[in-house]
């Protein structure tokens, strides 16, 4: 580019202070060194301050070290350059306010991101756009705290809403997106699957009012063969759609006043369509299932007491109790079985995976009733010797030589016995996380290991794996453990 030079002088070159203006009027003040600006100057791309304008550090003809650009629209950068352009830490105030790393001309590494609207960006950038760790603080009052790819939430993070609302999980795009969990202003809790934000395959969503709802979720709303608990203990089973219940399902109530009440044809959240025998409000036998199994449980321990316990006209120490324990187990080995019931009430054909599903929970019942049985008969055979026991005891008493003697009183301090040592809960009944007996037991169902359900969520908001075999976790979702919790709550009573 043609230029004019006048200044200090080396021989033929510009050496020392001089000013250089060039044809299109940009002009050069500065040092000089081998004919090229290296040291402090000042380049001004039209004379005047109209146009760009840098004031800072050069070397071998570019801008490098600390200095300052003005650009022609008022935005100003004051930091390091290198190699001509911004590199290293730096501010650039606009509309918009930046602080931070720069590498080649551009935001990256950790910086702050105050815009014009109000909202901010704390954390990491690549090329210019969030990207990594960090927190966004929205002119709205959102706050999202997690991880960004290419200027988008994306990734797992934590966003609380000003609404009160709060969602953590994966995101993509700036959405809810994959594994992750919803708490509502209203109480409402969901966790599941997302997509574009909304609610969007398999899901426990559980109300503020105590209903349960555990199945597939299509668009935010209620989709496919899933089921709806309610405090009172009524169940749905059954089909939905557009979030209503549509199709084949059935309406029950477990436990020992357990019913089915409508098993049949549904549209849009009504009854219309009846296929089942019964289906009154009146309690009946046929109408439990389940309980005949129960019942059979139930006359099993006691003909098992009867034959162990016969010959004593009083209840032997701790048959009360076993007895008790043995009728909750069969309590809950009813639940199971109402449970498995209900999966054959369905009357259209199940697919090949149905079958396999409805095979391995019946093949999970049949074991446990045989556990529960066997239980209830380890029961009542301890109770029958603790009978025996106390009548050895008695004989010995009646024999013993010096039962003439005069009673004696016992030492005051001799009164008062040690009360029993609380029963400690079985290991298989306590989350390996807590070490207590669980109630709310869930299946992590990737790995099939079981936990209590507040303790598994609490470590998965901070790890991605299992917590008892470090497996590496695609697959987050939970489902309850049936089985598990009715043995939890057998052992109690």
């Amino acid at each position: 580019m043609d230029s004019t030079y006048t200044g200090q002088m080396k021989g033929d070159e510009p050496e020392g202070h001089g000013t250089q203006r060039f044809a299109d009027g940009a002009v050069y003040e500065g040092e000089f060194k081998a004919g090229m600006p290296d040291g402090h100057g000042t380049f001004r791309s039209i004379e005047g301050y109209e146009g760009k304008c840098y004031e800072g550090e050069w070397k071998a003809g570019q801008k490098e070290g600390r200095g300052t650009y003005r650009y022609p629209n008022g935005s100003v950068y004051e930091g390091e350059f290198k190699a001509g352009r911004p590199d290293g830490h730096g501010t650039y105030r606009s509309t918009d306010f930046y602080e931070g790393e720069w590498k080649a001309g551009h935001p990256e590494g950790r910086g702050t991101y105050r815009h014009a609207s109000g909202g901010v960006y704390e954390g990491e950038f690549k090329a210019g756009r969030p990207d990594g760790h960090g927190t966004h603080r929205h002119a709205d009052g959102n706050v999202y705290v997690g991880e960004f790819k290419a200027g988008e939430q994306e990734g797992y993070g934590k966003k609380q809403y000003a609404s009160g609302s709060i969602y953590k999980g994966k995101f993509k795009a700036d959405e809810p997106h994959g594994h992750g969990k919803y708490v509502c202003v209203n109480g409402d809790v969901y966790v599941g699957g997302f997509k574009a934000g909304m609610m969007d395959g398999s899901g426990t969503l559980r109300y503020s009012d105590g209903d349960v709802y555990e199945g597939k979720f299509k668009a935010d709303k209620r989709e496919g063969h899933d089921k709806l608990t309610s405090p009172d203990g009524n169940i749905y089973n059954g089909e939905w759609k557009n979030d209503r219940r549509d199709g084949h399902g059935i309406h029950y109530r477990l436990g020992a006043n357990g019913r089915i009440f409508f098993r049949g044809t549904w549209k849009a959240d009504e009854p219309v369509g009846d296929d089942s025998e019964q289906n009154d409000s009146t309690p009946s036998t046929s109408s439990a299932p389940g309980t005949s199994t129960a019942e059979r449980l139930r006359k099993k321990l006691q003909q098992k007491q009867s034959d162990q316990g016969s010959g004593s006209t009083s209840s032997p120490p701790g048959g009360d109790q076993a007895r008790a324990r043995a009728e909750a187990l069969a309590d809950a080995m009813a639940d199971l079985l109402m449970l498995e019931e209900a999966v054959d009430a369905r009357g259209d054909a199940p697919s090949k995976s149905k079958k396999s599903k409805k095979k391995a929970a019946k093949k999970a019942a049949k074991k446990a009733a045989s556990h529960f049985e066997e239980q209830a008969g380890l029961l009542a055979h301890g109770a029958a010797e603790a009978s025996a026991q106390a009548s050895d005891e008695a004989h010995t008493c009646d024999d013993d030589p010096e039962e003439d003697q005069p009673e004696q009183s016992p030492p005051a301090a001799a009164v008062t016995a040690e009360p029993p040592a609380a029963a400690e809960p079985p290991a298989e009944l306590c989350c390996p996380l807590t070490h207590e007996l669980m109630v709310d037991p869930v299946i992590l169902m990737q790995t099939g290991q079981t936990y209590e359900r507040e303790a598994l969520e609490h470590w998965l908001d901070r790890h991605n794996t299992d917590p008892m075999t470090g497996t590496h976790l695609t697959n987050r979702d939970l489902t309850e453990n049936i089985l598990v919790r009715s043995m939890c709550r057998s052992w109690v009573s």
